[in-house]
């Protein structure tokens, strides 16, 4: 990544990653320049760098390599690093530092670039060594997102019923988790194009009173809304 591409942003976040090379394993450079090659921005990898700091001091005050410094870590540490000392790890980031799977797939991607570069990049063509520990770890599934979860209310967890009264429209559903009012409104954008009213009432898909839709009451995961007729 030349230096003229770079925001102002990007360069002081380059300049951090400089900074840390004081005490971080020397492969860990060599890997930072990889990456620079393969176009990485400055911002991605200093978080990458800054989850690898997290997990040596892991492997250092558990025991498991056994050095004063970080800077003192070696590839073999990396090379026969166990499975289950991989993935306790992250479930101590889950346990213990209560951190969201959003946030762990992402150390998970981290770990993963830098063992994939350890074992298939290097300049000679001979890799560092061979034993790549974070292929066997699985990413986790994470959260679905508010349209997938509309589509899935929608075609399977459903329970509805609906009817037209006095010029208002009651809808009500259940779910789980429950949702909040502005992802109702969200969800019946969604829902709204499947409707079909009956003959007797005037609502239309496309029309504007599911947007408008305003939650009048939550409870127990059960919600009404009333709809202006």
């Amino acid at each position: 990544m030349m230096a003229e591409r770079l925001t102002c942003q990007q360069r002081q976040h380059k300049d951090k990653i400089e900074e840390k090379f004081t005490y971080l394993p020397s492969f860990i450079d060599e890997y930072k320049d990889g990456m620079y090659t393969g176009n990485t921005s400055p911002s991605t990898l200093l978080g990458y760098i800054h989850d690898f700091e997290t997990f040596f001091r892991w492997l250092m005050r558990e025991g498991i390599v056994v050095v004063e410094h970080m800077k003192d870590i070696s590839l073999s540490a990396l090379e026969h690093l166990r499975f289950v000392e991989a993935n306790a790890f992250f479930t101590h980031l889950s346990m213990e530092r209560e951190l969201q799977e959003e946030l762990i797939n992402r150390k998970k991607s981290s770990r993963k670039s830098l063992l994939k570069f350890l074992t298939t990049r290097t300049e000679d063509g001979e890799c560092y060594f061979y034993r790549n520990v974070m292929a066997k770890v699985k990413m986790a599934k994470t959260s679905e997102t508010l349209s997938s979860r509309a589509e899935c209310i929608s075609n399977k967890e459903e329970v509805c019923t609906k009817k037209l009264e006095h010029g208002k429209l009651h809808h009500s559903f259940t779910s789980k988790p429950p949702l909040t009012p502005r992802n109702l409104r969200i969800y019946h954008i969604n829902y709204s194009h499947r409707y079909n009213p009956s003959k007797k009432s005037k609502w239309q898909p496309g029309s504007q009173i599911i947007p408008e839709a305003v939650a009048s009451r939550a409870e127990n995961n059960q919600v009404r809304l009333v709809t202006n007729g």
